[in-house]
C-alpha cells in the first residue's frame, strides 16, 4: 500500500481490520473456515519476517513509525510519502473466496 500526505499538515495514521463487521477478529470471511486478525501483519520495510511483523488489530490503532509530514515540493515525493507491507498466513483448512477489510485513517495530532 502506498501512502501519500498531499495536504500541508503532518499527519498520523491508524489502520485496522475486519472480516464481515467491525470488531469481529477476523482478518477475512471465508465460506469453509475464516481468517483470524492475528494471521494479517504490515511493517513499512518489505523484507521482514511474517513472526517480526505488526499484528493487524480489530480496532483503530496508530501504525507504528509512520507519520507522514506535509507536502513541501509539489514536483517530487520525499517524506510525503509511505509504503506498507502486508502479508497474510492462512490457516490449514481454509477453503473459498475470502473477503475482509483494512481501513486507515489520518489526524494530525
Amino acid at each position: 500500500v502506498t501512502l501519500r500526505n498531499f495536504g500541508n499538515v503532518p499527519l498520523n495514521l491508524s489502520v485496522y481490520g475486519y472480516g464481515a463487521e467491525d470488531g469481529d477478529n477476523l482478518s477475512m470471511v471465508c465460506p469453509i473456515n475464516n481468517i483470524s486478525i492475528g494471521y494479517e501483519k504490515y511493517h513499512i520495510r518489505h523484507n521482514i519476517d511474517f513472526d517480526n511483523m505488526f499484528n493487524l488489530t480489530s480496532y483503530p490503532e496508530k501504525l507504528v513509525n509512520i507519520t507522514l509530514s506535509q507536502r513541501t515540493n509539489d514536483t517530487a515525493y520525499s517524506n510525503d510519502l509511505n509504503y506498507t507491507y502486508w502479508k497474510i498466513r492462512v490457516p490449514y483448512a481454509v477453503r473459498g473466496r475470502c473477503n475482509g477489510s483494512v481501513v486507515f485513517s489520518a489526524s494530525n495530532t
